[in-house]
């Protein structure tokens, strides 16, 4: 599964396992990367230069020359791994990195209001969370998903900590062409593994058998000196008294 439903569903399961200190603290470099690219980082989102970043602007308390957004944002961009991003989020308040005006309104609309979006624009507040919410839900998949006009299968396991299933799109609105696979258990990361490890048994596997059968099928619809020919065309051969010779030798 992904965060196809990004604004909603992913940001409310977020901030609920930060808030209930059920987040994996080795994932903290999540909380970076979404911060990288919602931080007045890209000019063409609706939150650019509107101070409502998603990384907090408070000093760093480890370099009072920056701010936590500016240092977590060099940390993304410079390439740092993972375990270095995760040592710039403090393990005991990961909030802390997180706007606490933006914090403040998710954590209020999710425990005190039971919003289900808290980035519906009915729950949208001027100067707080009207760019910033418009920006994440320019990122939501759903509407892709559910107007796609080609096959797609849509693989989630019911015990991802990281990616809820609320994430999934309506599959009744596109029937002909979504598909749902739910695994009872497993992680996010050993079903995609196992997925990934499918996807390519099937192409140096399966597609080769597939490539071979389609080969034979072409070389048996062209005669011996290379002209096509069409079966759709090529009429029966007529029974002669030949054919019917009772003195014929069994074969």
């Amino acid at each position: 599964g992904a965060p196809y439903r990004l604004s909603s569903a992913q940001i409310r399961f977020s901030f609920q396992q930060l808030q209930e200190g059920t987040f994996k603290t080795n994932r903290r470099f999540y909380i970076a990367l979404l911060g990288g690219a919602f931080s007045s980082t890209y000019p063409d989102l609706p939150n650019f230069q509107q101070g409502q970043d998603w990384l907090s602007s408070k000093v760093s308390p480890g370099d009072n020359t920056t701010t936590i957004r500016q240092e977590l944002i060099d940390l993304v961009h410079s390439g740092a791994r993972r375990t270095e991003i995760n040592d710039g989020i403090p393990i005991d308040d990961m909030l802390s990195t997180i706007n606490p005006v933006l914090v403040e309104k998710m954590l209020d609309l999710i425990y005190n209001q039971s919003v289900t979006d808290p980035c519906d624009p009915s729950v949208w507040i001027t100067g707080v969370s009207d760019k910033i919410c418009p920006a994440l839900r320019e990122q939501d998949l759903t509407d892709v998903l559910e107007n796609a006009e080609y096959p797609i299968s849509i693989f989630h396991s019911l015990e991802d900590s990281l990616v809820t299933p609320d994430n999934q799109p309506d599959f009744s609105k596109n029937s002909d062409h979504l598909t749902s696979v739910e695994y009872a258990t497993g992680s996010h990361f050993s079903v995609a593994l196992q997925l990934f490890l499918n996807a390519i048994q099937w192409y140096f596997v399966d597609a080769n058998v597939y490539q071979y059968l389609d080969d034979k099928q072409e070389m048996m619809l062209h005669s011996t000196d290379g002209c096509p020919i069409n079966p759709s065309s090529t009429p029966a051969p007529e029974n002669s008294d030949d054919d019917d010779d009772d003195d014929a030798e069994p074969t």
